[in-house]
C-alpha cells in the first residue's frame, strides 16, 4: 500500500500539510476517476499537480483572474467570470467553461462531482474537490496517452496550454519517479483492510455496512482463536498422553529386562553390564530407555534365538542316541 503522505513529501518537500494531507487521502479516489494505474501516469499526474499548485502550497490561483475576463475560449463570456472563476484546485481548473457538451471548465467538474462549483466556484479550493476536480481534469484531457509515452512536453502543452514552467514540472517528474519507485514502509492492516481480505476469502461480495462488517469481524477472529486454542490444547493433551504412554511403556520393559536378567546369569558379559547399567539408572529420560530397551529387546531375541537353537541341537541329540539304541 503506497504511503502517499511520503510520496507527496518527497515530491514536493515544502508542500503544506493540509494541502499533503488532502491530496494524499484523495489518491485512492483519483486514480479510479482518472485511471492512473501504473507508476508512469502516477508520476506525470503529480508532477503536473505540483507545478500547478506551487509545490502543494495553493489551491488557488495566486493572480485575482482578471487575466481571464472575456476569455471565450475557456468560457468566460459573462461580466466578472474571469475573477469568478480563475483557476482553483491542485491543477488549477479555470473558466466557466462550456454548459454545452463537450463540458469544460467549472461546468464540467459540477457535472462530474455532481456538485454546482459555478454557483460556489470558492469550493474546488477545499478538499476533496480540490484533488477530484484534478482527475476529472485529466480524463478530460486523455493525459494518460501521453503520460504512458512519457511525454512530459505533451503532458504539459496539454495541461497548461503551452510550455511554461516545463524545466520545473520535469523536476517534479524526476522526484515523482524516485519518490514511487522507493520501496514503501510496511504498515499493518487496517480494520477494513484485514475485512476485506476475510471477505475474499470466504467469496463474499457483500458489504452490510460498516458497523456489521466490523461486528461480523470480531466474532470471526474470536471463533477462529478459540478454534486455535482448542485445536492446540488437544494437540498438547495427545503430546502429554503419548509421552506418559512412553514412559509407562518403557518402566514395563525395564522391569522386563530386569526379569531377564536374573533368568539369563550365563549371557554374555556386555550384555549382563548392559543390564545392570539399566537396572541401575530407573531415572534415565524416556527416549533414552526407550532407545535401550528397543536394542536389549533386539540382543534378548537374538539370546532366545540362539537358547532355541541350542534346545532343538539337545532334543536333535536325544533322539539321535534313542534311535542309535533301537
Amino acid at each position: 500500500m503506497t504511503d502517499w503522505k511520503r510520496v507527496l513529501r518527497a515530491i514536493a518537500p515544502k508542500g503544506k500539510s493540509w494541502i499533503i494531507n488532502g491530496v494524499a487521502d484523495a489518491m485512492p479516489q483519483m486514480i479510479q476517476i482518472a485511471k492512473l494505474t501504473t507508476l508512469l501516469r502516477q508520476a506525470q499526474f503529480l508532477a503536473q499537480c505540483a507545478h500547478e499548485s506551487d509545490g502543494f502550497q495553493t489551491t488557488k490561483e495566486y493572480a485575482s483572474g482578471a487575466a481571464y475576463e472575456g476569455r471565450a475560449d475557456i468560457g468566460n463570456t459573462q461580466r466578472g467570470d474571469g475573477v469568478r472563476f480563475k483557476g482553483r484546485g491542485i491543477i488549477q481548473n479555470t473558466g466557466r467553461g462550456s454548459a454545452k457538451k463537450p463540458l469544460s471548465g467549472y461546468n464540467l467538474v459540477s457535472a462530474a462531482l455532481g456538485v454546482d462549483f459555478v454557483s460556489k466556484p470558492e469550493l474546488l479550493e477545499k478538499f476533496p474537490y480540490a484533488a477530484l476536480a484534478a482527475a476529472v481534469f485529466w480524463t478530460s484531457k486523455r493525459l494518460n496517452a501521453a503520460a504512458d509515452r512519457d511525454d512530459v512536453n505533451e503532458v504539459t502543452r496539454l495541461v497548461n496550454g503551452g510550455y511554461n514552467g516545463l524545466a520545473q514540472r520535469k523536476a517534479y517528474l524526476k522526484a515523482a519517479k524516485r519518490a514511487l519507485a522507493a520501496p514503501q514502509p510496511k504498515a499493518a492492516p487496517s480494520e477494513e483492510q484485514v475485512t476485506a481480505q476475510d471477505l475474499r476469502k470466504t467469496g463474499s461480495r457483500t458489504m452490510a455496512g460498516t458497523d456489521q462488517i466490523k461486528k461480523n469481524l470480531a466474532t470471526g477472529v474470536g471463533t477462529v482463536v478459540l478454534s486455535g486454542g482448542a485445536d492446540y490444547l488437544t494437540r498438547a493433551a495427545d503430546a502429554t498422553q503419548t509421552a506418559s504412554n512412553a514412559a509407562q511403556n518403557a518402566s514395563d520393559i525395564a522391569a522386563h529386562v530386569q526379569n531377564i536378567h536374573e533368568a539369563t546369569k550365563s549371557a554374555p558379559t556386555m550384555f549382563v553390564v548392559v543390564l545392570g547399567w539399566v537396572r541401575d539408572h530407573p531415572g534415565v529420560m524416556v527416549g533414552v530407555n526407550i532407545a535401550l530397551a528397543i536394542v536389549l529387546a533386539y540382543c534378548v531375541w537374538r539370546i532366545f534365538n540362539g537358547v532355541g537353537h541350542v534346545e532343538r541341537a539337545k532334543v536333535d541329540d536325544v533322539n539321535a542316541e534313542l534311535a542309535g539304541g533301537e
